[in-house]
Parts: structure tokens; C-alpha cells; sequence
């Protein structure tokens, strides 16, 4: 009986399977020794670890002589190797060549496996995009824009001048609020030590340190007016601009007035017919 050509470990079958199933083959003795060469290369190198590289030494074998044996070896190294497709393929054609092989249903299960995993590592078909369609451009929409309104642009300008304006005055009374805050500030700090027909004041430590204090804030409130006072009188020479050169000789022209109140100004508005 011909000596089998199993690989051990996760390749094994049955000795006997081998026996049953083998075809005969017409070799000579030198392709069958070449076999048997290439063979035990192909089981060297399934032990280091190289799968695919010992699938083609059985596959050379299986060319000197044609056993199915070799080609079971090629599958089981093909699979191991993770190529499933190859290992599907070699499985069909151990198949073929040993219909009979007892382990038929081992082998169909390998088969079923192989397949499954190819289909896995198939891609994932992607939706063809749609051709565009080349439209012939239209003639774009004119839409009539209707007779343009009268005077409607010097009305939005005199209105932000006024509204400029009315911010200028109101910075204005903030500067002059602060200015006389700082006035305040001023005469108190003086007040701290006040002259003394009998002698000179007793400066305390708590009057040295409200010196300090109020220095401090009447030079803020000196800044902070001086600030409001400048913003205040651009912004109504820019309110007055603005609202001048929107003018017009046919629509109710209004007024503004700076009227002087007891706390700072005020502004009127009124019309002229």
C-alpha cells in the first residue's frame, strides 16, 4: 500500500482514508521521488509557519504525481494561510479527484467555510451616480422692480442722524454728569483738613488714607467725563451731518433742538410744514 502524505496537527484525517480514497496515478519512479521531495519541502515549511509557501511545494508534488493527497495538503495550507479562495479550489479538486473519500462531509464543511469568507472580503458595491443631464440654460427671470420709492433713502438718513444725535447728547450729559461728580470729589478731598484759626488740623491716618481715596476717584471721574464729553459731541456733529444731508425740499422736514434742562440738555424733535 503507498505510504500517505497527511500532514499532522490541524491537517489530519484518517490513515485509512488516505488508503480508500486514493486514485492511482502513472508516475515514474523519478517524479514520484520528486514528489516526495517537493512534498517533504511543502511539510517544512508548514511547521515554520509558512502556509502559502508550502501550498506550492504540494502543488508542485501533485504535478509529478498526480495524488489527491497533495491537493488536500494545498487546501489546508491555503486555508491556513488565509487565502480562502485558493483553499475553496483546491478543496473542489480533491473532491473531484477522490469522490469516494469517506471524509466527504469534513471536507464539504472546509468548502462552505471558504466561501463564506470570501464573500466577506468581497467589496461592498457602491450605487453607480446617475449621469447629469445636460439642460439647455433657460433665459434668466427679469422681475420688474415696481417704480422706486420717493425720498426713501433721505428718510433712513435722517433718521440714523438722529438718532446719532440723540446718542451725542446723551454722551454729552454723561460727561457733564461725571464732571460735576469730579467737582464733588474735589471739594471734599480739600475739605479733609480745613484751616484752624487756634492752629494747624490734625491729619489722622484715616484722613491720609480718604486723601488717597479720593484723589483717586476724582481723577476717574475727571477721565471718564472727558471721554463722554468728546464721544458725545462727534457723534452729534455726525448726527447733524447726517441728518442735514438727508434733506429734502417736498417732505416734512423735523427739527432737532438742544434744549438746556437743569441736570444737562435734552433733545427736541418737531416738524416744519
Amino acid at each position: 500500500m503507498p505510504r500517505a502524505r497527511w500532514l499532522l496537527g490541524p491537517f489530519a484525517l484518517a490513515l485509512a482514508t488516505v488508503a480508500a480514497t486514493r486514485t492511482p496515478a502513472f508516475a515514474t519512479p523519478e517524479s514520484k521521488s520528486a514528489a516526495e521531495a517537493a512534498y517533504a519541502q511543502g511539510q517544512k515549511r508548514y511547521t515554520e509557519g509558512d502556509y502559502l509557501g508550502a501550498a506550492a511545494r504540494f502543488k508542485e508534488a501533485y504535478g509529478l504525481d498526480a495524488d489527491p493527497v497533495y491537493l488536500f495538503n494545498a487546501a489546508q495550507a491555503y486555508r491556513f494561510g488565509k487565502d480562502c479562495k485558493a483553499a475553496a479550489d483546491y478543496y473542489r479538486q480533491f473532491l473531484s479527484a477522490a469522490p469516494t473519500t469517506p471524509n466527504r462531509a469534513k471536507v464539504e464543511e472546509y468548502i462552505v467555510e471558504m466561501d463564506a469568507c470570501v464573500k466577506a472580503a468581497e467589496p461592498v458595491p457602491v450605487d453607480p451616480v446617475p449621469p447629469t443631464t445636460n439642460l439647455a440654460p433657460s433665459e434668466p427671470a427679469v422681475s420688474d422692480p415696481g417704480p422706486a420709492a420717493e425720498g426713501g433713502g433721505s428718510g433712513t438718513q435722517r433718521m440714523v442722524g438722529i438718532g446719532v444725535g440723540v446718542a451725542g447728547v446723551v454722551g454729552i450729559g454723561v460727561g457733564i454728569a461725571y464732571a460735576l461728580k469730579a467737582r464733588s470729589t474735589q471739594s471734599e478731598r480739600e475739605g479733609l483738613c480745613e484751616p484752624n484759626p487756634t492752629g494747624p488740623c490734625e491729619w489722622t491716618p484715616q484722613d491720609s488714607d480718604d486723601e488717597v481715596r479720593l484723589d483717586k476717584q476724582g481723577k476717574r471721574q475727571t477721565r471718564n467725563a472727558r471721554i463722554a464729553l468728546g464721544a458725545g459731541s462727534a457723534a452729534l456733529v455726525v448726527g447733524i451731518v447726517l441728518f442735514a444731508l438727508g434733506g429734502g425740499d417736498d417732505e416734512e422736514e423735523p427739527e432737532l433742538s438742544i434744549v438746556p434742562i437743569a441736570d444737562g440738555a435734552m433733545v427736541t424733535r418737531g416738524f416744519r410744514f
